[in-house]
C-alpha cells in the first residue's frame, strides 16, 4: 500500500484482501473527507472482495459517493467455478445493492485494460482514488483525471495481460514496465518496494506530461537490462516436467526478469505452460517457496489453469493457491507436487 498526489488528487494504490487494506481505505477516504465537503471517490481495477464491499458499505453509509469501475468480473453467460469467483459474483452484486449504477463491474475479454471504462478527465472533480497498484490502476486513475496520452488504453491492456507480451506496448509504456521490473522484489521489504513503486510512478506520470523525468527512467531500465540478460541465462535451465509444460526453479538465481524469462521458455516448440518455483510472493512469504504457473501466448484462453485444481478450491495464501484469473496460478510446493503436477501429466502426459 502507498499514496501518490496525482496533480491536486490524493490516491492510494492497495489490494483489499486483508482486513488491515480495509481499515487503510478507510482511514484514507475519511482522511480526505475531514478536510474538504467534497464526497466523491473513485475506486478503480479493485477486485470485488469482501473487504473491499466492508470498506465501501462503510463509506456509503458515512455519506461518501463512491463510484466503481472495475473488470474483474464474471462474463455474462459464465457461470462460478471456484470459490474466489463465487466470492466475485457475491462481491459484485452486493455492490450494485448499494451503489446502482455508479457500480460499474466488467469483465476482461470486455475491457482488457479499466482505463476503457472511464472518460478523460471523468473523475478531476473527485475527492480521492482508490486504485490498484499496478500499470492498469496508475493509467485508469491517470486517465479519469484528465492525464493521457494517445494509445493509453491499449498499452494499458498489453501491461495488464500476459507477462511475455507485456514489453509490446509503446516506448512509452515499456520504460514504465523496465523502471518497475528493476525494483527489488517486494518481499524483501514491502515498504521499501512499495516506496520506490510509487516514486516510479510518479517519475513516469511527469514524463507523460512532458517532464525531465524521462532520463531517471531511463537509468532504471538499464538496470532491468542486467536483469534481462539474467532471464535469458535462467531460461536454458528450464526443463520439460510434463508434455507441453516446462519448469524452471529461479530460487537461488541472481535477479531476473520474469517476463524476458517467459518469453525464452515459451519460444520452445509446443509450450503451452510454465511453472516457475519462486521465492517470493504471498505462498512463499509463509511457505518459503511457491510454483507460479502461467500460460503462453499459444495457450491463452485455450487452457484453464484452474481445471488443474481440487473441485471447490480455496485461494487464498493460507490454503497455498492463489488464483484469480484462468492464466496464471500460484500454489504450494505441496498442492504442486500432490494436485497440479499429477493433474497436468493426466491431461498432457509425461515428457
Amino acid at each position: 500500500m502507498f499514496k501518490l498526489q496525482i496533480g491536486n488528487t490524493p490516491v492510494i494504490f492497495v489490494k483489499a484482501f486483508k482486513d488491515e487494506d480495509r481499515e487503510s481505505i478507510l482511514e484514507f477516504v475519511r482522511a480526505q473527507a475531514e478536510v474538504s465537503e467534497n464526497r466523491k471517490v473513485l475506486f478503480i481495477d479493485t477486485p470485488a472482495t469482501p473487504r473491499l464491499v466492508q470498506a465501501i458499505e462503510t463509506l456509503h453509509e458515512e455519506g461518501i459517493e463512491i463510484h466503481v469501475r472495475d473488470h474483474h468480473g464474471l462474463a455474462p453467460d459464465a457461470l462460478p467455478t471456484n470459490s474466489r469467483e463465487l466470492e466475485t459474483v457475491d462481491a459484485t452484486t452486493r455492490l450494485a445493492e448499494i451503489l446502482g449504477q455508479r457500480s460499474v463491474i466488467s469483465y476482461r475479454d470486455a475491457h482488457p485494460a479499466c482505463s476503457e471504462l472511464v472518460n478523460v478527465g471523468e473523475f478531476s472533480d473527485a475527492l480521492c482514488i482508490v486504485a490498484d497498484p499496478d500499470a492498469d490502476g496508475l493509467t485508469g486513475a491517470m486517465k479519469a483525471l484528465g492525464i493521457t496520452y494517445p494509445g493509453i488504453d491499449q498499452d494499458a491492456a498489453i501491461m495488464d495481460g500476459p507477462r511475455s507480451q507485456q514489453l509490446t506496448g509503446s516506448l512509452t509504456s515499456q520504460l514504465l514496465l523496465k523502471a518497475l521490473r528493476s525494483l527489488p522484489p517486494a518481499n524483501t521489504n514491502a515498504g521499501v518496494a512499495e516506496s520506490a513503486m510509487g516514486e516510479v510512478f510518479e517519475q513516469w506520470i511527469a514524463m507523460v506530461q512532458g517532464d525531465c523525468a524521462c532520463e531517471v527512467l531511463k537509468k532504471k531500465a538499464v538496470a532491468w537490462e542486467v536483469k534481462a540478460n539474467a532471464a535469458e541465462v535462467l531460461a536454458t535451465s528450464a526443463t520439460k516436467v510434463a508434455t507441453s509444460v516446462w519448469f524452471v526453479d529461479t530460487v537461488d538465481a541472481p535477479p531476473f526478469d520474469l517476463g524476458v524469462l517467459n518469453a525464452n521458455i515459451e519460444s520452445q516448440p509446443g509450450c503451452l505452460i510454465i511453472a516457475t518455483r519462486k521465492a517470493d510472493g504471498p505462498i512463499a512469504k509463509l511457505a518459503g517457496t511457491q510454483i507460479s504457473l502461467c500460460l503462453s501466448a499459444a495457450a491463452n484462453k485455450k487452457v484453464n489453469l484452474q481445471q488443474f485444481l481440487s473441485e471447490g478450491f480455496v485461494s487464498s495464501p493460507e490454503a497455498g493457491i492463489i488464483s484469480n484469473t484462468t492464466f496464471l496460478l500460484h500454489v504450494s510446493e505441496d498442492v504442486w507436487n500432490t494436485v497440479v503436477l499429477p493433474k497436468l501429466l493426466e491431461r498432457f502426459g509425461h515428457a
